[in-house]
């Protein structure tokens, strides 16, 4: 029985009271569990504040000292693993501190195991490595949970760089963020990218500066993308491209202008191309670029192009473009003084893949289309589940109400048709069988009746005041049970990916809250 006795589990309970200090120092991967009582343990010069339920792992060599709370008493638990255990056994725990949710379970298991701590019988021994494994087993769950969070926190902090690239970010800063020590956040980051925080936002302040390096100057550049200055950013970007960004300029792509009512910048985004010159809406949006709020970030550097107006050539021509995409504009507006030879005409197509497809074919990234709408038939698979207790009860249609004119969408022919009754699962009224859209179709949506309304592209003023105006649309049934729904969705744009996104996103959130 010597032989098993040396391979025991080390497992010891400690009693500390007030104004004592203990003083410990690890020779092997040791867990620590508090049972009752608080306090505070210095691990290597750093302090935790610990109570009942509270789990702190030791690594190898680690110098502890323990202090306990006045008028308090510290019980804890020391649990070191066997011998014979794999020396990496605890070294798939990342973590320093750990909030036990499953306490109880495992403080049982630690009053069992301490009970055949002293037996050197050879059942005692298999009993001690079966109740070893399951407080590890417990553990490693609480452990994965807590991760879990962790991704959370650095989804977060990703997500504030990737808006904020451009301002003056500290690491505290993002660990705040996160609800994470910096020490633990910077770990973390590590582990879910493969880069520290600073090298991540870097690399994002690189790859948006490639995107003006066409369209304006390095010293605008540096300045846009947060760097102090552009030698410094210079020095920055051929460490990291092994060339200066002049050359990487005369290396890569073409200067692409849009002259289009649709933002067809969406599309050529999500392609890994900025445009020189993107359409705009100042008006409409109410942006002070004119650009949706969730492409405003991605074009800094981009030359808006006001539609709402008629164009002025020259915006066009200062910025030198290579290839203009052109589409029909609002009141027969016409691009001339231009060789012909530089513009690509685009036709009108029924879906948004479609425009996709064929950007991507003009600019040889076919690869990085397939790629964005294989990405987007998993999106609106995740939506269409998420809005599953909506879509489910009732009938639906669409209308979007203007200022002179009620406009009611069909089952299909449209992209907001596909996405809202194909892709996202909303059932279409069974009455409503034309595609695309009708105008000026208060009468055919009174015939309908429709159980559910959805307006889109509609302010709640707007709708409040076609109620107001004609009497029949009390006598619709969704008006009548207020299953009228009127989401702020003057972003919303199924045309492009990146707009079809944000649009899924934010109708998941409307009707989250009304649930």
């Amino acid at each position: 029985m010597e032989a098993y006795a040396q391979k025991l589990i080390m497992l010891k309970k400690h009693k500390i009271t007030y104004r004592d200090k203990k003083v410990i120092q690890t020779k092997t991967d040791t867990w620590s569990f508090i049972i009752e009582g608080s306090g505070s343990i210095v691990v290597n010069g750093k302090k935790y504040i610990v109570t009942e339920s509270d789990s702190l792992l030791f690594r190898t060599g680690t110098d502890i000292q323990i202090f306990v709370d006045e008028g308090q008493d510290l019980d804890l638990y020391l649990l070191q693993p066997p011998d014979e255990a794999p020396k990496e056994i605890l070294k798939v725990f990342d973590i320093e501190k750990l909030t036990l949710k499953s306490n109880s379970k495992i403080f049982i298991l630690l009053k069992k195991l301490e009970t055949k701590f002293k037996c050197n019988t050879a059942s005692d021994y298999f009993k001690q490595q079966s109740l070893f494994y399951e407080i590890l087993s417990l553990l490693y769950e609480e452990y994965e949970q807590y991760t879990e969070m962790d991704l959370t926190g650095i989804k977060k902090s990703v997500a504030y760089m990737e808006r904020h690239f451009d301002e003056g970010i500290y690491v505290g800063q993002l660990s705040e963020i996160a609800g994470m020590t910096p020490s633990s956040y910077s770990r973390a980051f590590k582990k879910m990218t493969g880069q520290t925080p600073s090298e991540y936002l870097t690399l994002l302040r690189i790859n948006h500066a490639k995107d003006l390096l066409n369209s304006l100057s390095l010293k605008e550049v540096a300045n846009t993308v947060g760097f102090q200055d552009e030698f410094y950013f210079s020095r920055v970007f051929k460490k990291k491209e092994g060339v200066s960004p002049t050359i990487y300029m005369k290396q890569n792509g073409e200067r692409i202008a849009v002259v289009s009512q649709m933002f067809l910048q969406d599309h050529l985004l999500s392609l890994g191309i900025q445009p020189v010159v993107a359409p705009s809406y100042p008006h409409l949006l109410g942006t002070k670029t004119g650009f949706p709020s969730y492409l405003s970030n991605r074009l800094k550097g981009t030359k808006a192009l006001n539609v709402e107006n008629e164009i002025n050539l020259d915006d066009i021509l200062q910025v030198r473009p290579d290839l203009i995409l052109k589409m029909d504009l609002h009141s027969d507006q016409e691009v001339h003084s231009i060789k012909e030879s530089s513009i690509v005409h685009l036709k009108h197509l029924p879906s948004w893949e479609e425009y996709l497809m064929q950007l991507a074919t003009l600019t040889k990234r076919e690869t990085e289309a397939e790629r964005t709408i294989y990405s987007m038939k998993r999106i609106e698979k995740e939506a269409k589940d998420a809005l599953l207790p909506f879509t489910r009860k009732g009938k639906w249609a669409i209308v979007w109400v203007r200022e002179n004119d009620i406009r009611l969408y069909g089952r299909s022919g449209h992209a907001l048709n596909d996405l809202f009754f194909s892709n996202l699962g909303f059932n279409v009224a069974d009455e409503i069988t034309h595609e695309g859209y009708k105008c000026n179709a208060l009468s055919e949506l009174i015939r309908i009746n429709p159980e559910r309304i959805l307006f889109l592209w509609s302010s709640p003023a707007t709708v409040k005041r076609a109620l107001k105006m004609d009497s029949a649309w009390k006598e619709l049934r969704a008006v009548k049970e207020n299953q009228i729904y009127c989401p702020a969705s003057i972003e919303w744009d199924p045309w492009g990916p990146i707009g079809r996104e944000h649009m899924i996103r934010e109708s998941i959130s409307f009707f989250r809250k009304i649930e």
